[in-house]
């Protein structure tokens, strides 16, 4: 009851998208080296390394890998630990007295991917005499995505964990 465990909104195409746009840009690298006409050369050209950029993107995100938040409350703190792979890459301690005000909201707009997907959420708290909103799901101003059911179950944990 006193422990929460959420993962980060991965999705399990990345690894496809990373092997298809590969393929495509060595494939279009190929076909440009054959090719006469000028125009068509730079298009293709252009078209290749768009799919290489995909291509290794991707693979960013699938070699990052998804993350794991596990956070509970003992004695008056909220504890959370951040983990990707089994390795622990954050830790967190907050007094549950900072969640003063909780509520989910969508994720920043800190990327064009966001403002194109509205259904990634986040949650953000606000202290007692504070006017400014903190990021809980953030690491080094990254903030994890979460889907809008793993964020409105931190947020009933983190709100049920502040009252105590």
């Amino acid at each position: 009851m006193n422990k929460l465990v959420i993962k980060e909104k991965y999705s399990k195409y990345w690894p496809i998208i990373s092997v298809v746009s590969l393929i495509l840009a060595v494939v279009l690298f190929l076909a440009y080296q054959l090719m006469d006409n000028v125009l068509w050369i730079g298009y293709v050209r252009l078209a290749s390394f768009s799919f290489f950029a995909i291509a290794l993107l991707s693979y960013f995100k699938v070699k990052d890998g998804q993350v794991e938040i596990t956070v509970w409350y003992d004695e008056g703190y909220i504890e959370s630990v951040y983990k990707v792979r089994d390795e622990i890459i954050f830790q967190a301690k907050h007094p549950a007295s900072d969640f003063y005000k909780l509520k989910v909201d969508q994720m920043p707009d800190r990327s064009l991917y966001n403002q194109f997907v509205k259904s990634d959420k986040c949650v953000r708290f606000r202290r007692e005499n504070e006017n400014a909103w903190y990021y809980f799901n953030e690491i080094e101003s990254r903030v994890i995505p979460l889907s809008k059911e793993n964020a409105s179950n931190l947020y009933n944990f983190l709100k049920k964990a502040s009252t105590y």
